[in-house]
């Protein structure tokens, strides 16, 4: 996680400590979270995690924060339910596609809300920094999030593409369409460095996990 984390110091360093708001959305154990608190200790961090006993280690790893909130509910690109298929009982890796590695007596049925559905309770004004790790499924949680986008209250977007985004089909090359519409600039996120990525181009698409950036202009 070191270069997300880089990442996240270089996107919010010229953000005063105390008006930092994160989405950590598929924030598993919380490790992302609390290494952000170690940087910015009074950054507002609203994390998401739908599956029920995963989300009770993350509960307690963050829970004493007064400037965290955890939500016990997957974002998505509809508000209702949805299967979630895990590899273990307390998922490191859980998806809403059935994948090579979930065993499906683990499968567990989850609430799924859209962002934009979510955001007017979170009582903020702008996120700066939106982390999005949901194995593969990272496109629909920003398909959830167009009302959020389009009118620039989302500075930052974090997301991943990786193995599992072969299951669901998701390209890079449909990251660059998406944010084309709304002004974002995209960038490879590197150990100590983000490398803007101008324009599209078919060798950007690969599937070990990488992240990526979406910076407002």
């Amino acid at each position: 996680k070191r270069g997300e984390i880089w990442a996240a110091r270089s996107l919010l360093k010229l953000e005063s400590d105390s008006e930092v708001v994160v989405l950590d959305i598929g924030a598993n154990r919380g490790e992302y979270s609390e290494l952000l608190l170690n940087i910015f200790p009074k950054a507002e961090i609203h994390a998401f995690e739908p599956a029920a006993k995963t989300f009770k280690l993350l509960d307690t790893r963050l829970g004493d924060y007064a400037n965290v909130s955890t939500y016990n509910f997957a974002l998505g690109n509809t508000d209702g339910t949805a299967h979630l298929y895990k590899e273990n009982p307390i998922a490191r890796i859980a998806s809403l596609t059935p994948l090579d590695i979930t065993q499906d007596h683990l499968t567990e049925e989850i609430a799924i809300r859209r962002l934009d559905s979510v955001f007017p309770t979170l009582n903020v004004e702008q996120i700066h920094l939106a982390k999005i790790d949901v194995e593969g499924h990272e496109m629909d949680v920003l398909m959830g999030a167009e009302e959020g986008i389009r009118s620039g209250k989302i500075k930052n977007i974090q997301f991943e593409l990786g193995e599992f985004s072969i299951d669901t089909r998701t390209t890079l090359k449909s990251f660059f369409t998406f944010f084309s519409d709304y002004q974002y600039e995209l960038f490879l996120i590197r150990p100590r460095s983000l490398y803007p990525l101008k324009q599209y181009k078919p060798l950007y698409e690969q599937y070990s996990t990488t992240n990526f950036v979406a910076c407002k202009k």
